[in-house]
């Protein structure tokens, strides 16, 4: 994931297009209007992730290499760590929808 936060613009794009095409499908999830990339990222970092992993769906191999990468962190943070938040809840929602959106 680090390529993606290494490009100023991209992180930002990537986050509108979640935004406008994708949020509609995950009404359990509510982005403030106005919030940017940045700032989401600092407060909901597992769901950013996730959303810049779906709206990465021009590339699929980047895609699928983002979502194993997500499943691979969440399962260790909650299984191992013990780790359990809303926005981790806001993730697995997000993540188990994208293979219906």
């Amino acid at each position: 994931m680090s390529d993606i936060n290494s490009q100023s613009s991209e992180p930002e794009s990537l986050f509108r297009v979640f935004r406008e095409q994708f949020a509609i499908h995950c009404p359990y999830t509510i982005i403030p209007p106005g919030v940017s990339a940045q700032d989401f990222s600092e407060s909901q970092p597992w769901l950013y992730k996730t959303i810049l992993m779906i709206a990465s769906f021009g590339d699929r191999n980047r895609q699928l290499e983002m979502g194993k990468k997500i499943g691979q962190e969440i399962s260790e943070a909650m299984l191992l760590r013990g780790e359990k938040s809303l926005d981790m809840l806001q993730c697995l929602l997000v993540y188990n929808s994208w293979y219906v959106i």
